[in-house]
Parts: C-alpha cells; structure tokens; sequence
C-alpha cells in the first residue's frame, strides 16, 4: 500500500511512501501550506510538514521516516496555508473547514487520517 485517500480521508501503511495533493488553492500571493497529523485524544500535533503553493497545487510527499513516525490508528489531519511575516502575517485553516450559514459558524469534522502496521520492513 502506498498512501491511497477515499474522499478527503487518507490511509497508509507504516513506513510505506507516497504523496498527497491539494489541488484549488489561492494564487493571489505566495503561499506556504502546511500539513499535519492531529491526535484529538491528547490535542497534539503528531506530525506536521509544509510545502511551498505552487500554482494553487500543494503537494506533499510522505516518505518513509515520516510514516514510521506516526503511530498505528485513526487520527485526523489539517491543511492550513499562510504568507507574510510579522504584522502583515495571514493563517488560513482549510481542513477541518468551518464555514457560516444562516448566521450560525458551522465546523465540520476534521478528515481521517489512518495509519495501518508494517507487515513488511524493505529496505531500512
């Protein structure tokens, strides 16, 4: 298995490699996105990469030392993009996305993340 995603929902194997894109992203600056695995038991980040935008794509690649550190089990994930620095600084949470509707903030939950054992260690 490399990384395989079903909808939004993301699964991989420990150890194994692959990538993922994000495709639709704002052009109007220069963007870096960001990536990261989140534990909602602990409220923790496990695990977090970033990627320059470039032409609205984001594509992050998971290679083997970023699987093995993840550990076995169903956990979510965020993609967030930002620019600037200092004052003039933008964050931009995409996913989990949160939206308004009839005057009411709706947040929708945050897409799986799931992280299946290694059967197989390869190369390392």
């Amino acid at each position: 298995m490399t990384v395989y995603s079903v909808g939004q929902n993301i699964y991989l194997r420990k150890g194994d490699t692959g990538q993922v894109e994000f495709r639709g992203l704002p052009t109007d600056k220069t963007y870096t996105a960001y990536f990261s695995v989140f534990n909602e038991e602990t409220n923790k980040i496990m695990a977090e990469l970033s990627v320059l935008v470039n032409n609205g794509e984001a594509v992050f690649q998971f290679n083997n030392t970023f699987s093995d550190s993840l550990s076995v089990g169903e956990w979510v994930y965020g993609l967030k993009i930002c620019s600037g620095a200092g004052a003039s600084a933008m964050e931009d949470t995409l996913l989990p996305r949160t939206y308004v509707e009839n005057d009411e903030i709706i947040q929708e939950p945050a897409p799986q993340f799931v992280v299946y054992d290694k059967v197989v260690e390869g190369v390392d």
